[in-house]
Order: structure tokens, then sequence, then C-alpha cells
């Protein structure tokens, strides 16, 4: 376990993270893509079979990173990342890809994006969690104009019949159903 413990992060840090999510605010969302990592030719996922749906129709889990693309030519990449503690939720804007190595699918009219999209974000909300002393971003909750929300955690469900997802993982849950992200244990509290 000692090879994931960071030092704590200050104050600056926690705030500069905060005000970089905040920067979404106003924002309007155009289009949203799904990135899967490719870990190997073998292994190669096409856009007509993603692999990111699971046994519940409003949760999502994928290996990297949802970009959400904004009318204002806006790029950002919401990732799982160890910048506060392995594993937490990243978020950059205007930069280049974490990856390469990758799929992307385009999941704009999918049900639990289609009522965000053409929707401005209206808030933005961090949810911290603490572990050994540390705290790190674990879920993030888009709040849009219309008052749907999206939440996505570095989570997942370590087997496919889990009741439950597992925080700090190098995967991301993605719902737009509150109360599910509740049952499944990816946020305690909003």
């Amino acid at each position: 376990m000692g090879f994931f413990l960071k030092k704590s992060i200050t104050m600056s840090q926690r705030t500069q993270f905060e005000n970089t999510c905040q920067q979404l605010v106003g924002k309007t969302l155009g289009k949203v893509e799904y990135e899967e990592i490719a870990y190997d030719q073998s292994n190669q996922i096409t856009p007509a079979q993603p692999y990111y749906t699971t046994r519940l129709a409003n949760v999502h889990s994928l290996d990297y990173a949802v970009w959400l693309h904004t009318t204002q030519q806006d790029k950002i990449e919401i990732t799982w990342d160890a910048s506060f503690y392995p594993y937490g939720i990243g978020v950059k804007i205007n930069q280049a890809p974490s990856t390469n190595d990758s799929q992307k699918w385009d999941v704009s009219a999918h049900q639990l994006w289609k009522d965000c999209l053409h929707g401005t974000i209206q808030q933005v909300k961090l949810i911290w969690e603490q572990v050994s002393g540390n705290s790190y971003p674990q879920t993030l909750i888009i709040t849009f104009a219309n008052e749907q929300q999206i939440l996505i955690g570095a989570a997942q469900f370590l087997n496919s019949h889990d009741q439950k997802v597992f925080g700090m993982s190098d995967n991301l849950i993605v719902t737009n159903d509150v109360a599910l992200a509740k049952t499944i244990n990816m946020i305690s509290q909003i």
C-alpha cells in the first residue's frame, strides 16, 4: 500500500482543482464520447461492440475517460487519475489526450446523456473522500440548467454480479440517477 500513498495535498492544490472543475459552469454540451484503453490488439473494442454497459441500464462502466465536447469548442476530459491519490477523478480542459492507445464511442444519443445534450452546465460539485489521512476527489456531479445530473466517479464493480461499486479504482462509473448512485455506493451524500 505504501507505493500508492501520496503526501497530503495542500489547500492550494485542492482549490486549484476545484477552480478547474468550476470552469465547466456555463458551457453547453454538444457531444459526449467514452474512451476506453485498448490494452492489446487482440482486445480491440470496435464501435459495434462497446463494453461500457452494465447490468443496470442507467450505469455505465468504462476504463478511462468521458469526453465532454462543448458548443464553445472546449474538450473536457474526465478520467480516473492519481493526481491526489490512486485513484480519483481527474479533469483536464483543452489539453492533449492522456493516451493514444484507446478507442472512442459517441454516446451523445444514449438514454443516459440525451436529456443533458445541448444543456448548459449550471453547477459542478466534487465529492471528496478521505483515505489514510489524505483527501481525494472521488465523484464529480454535473448539474445542467434543466436540473438533469450526471455523476462520474472513480469506481467499479469488481464482478458483474456485485451490488455495490468500490472506489479508488482505475475505472469510471457514470450515471444520471442520484438515488441509484447512493444504492450502489457511488456516493453517500450530495
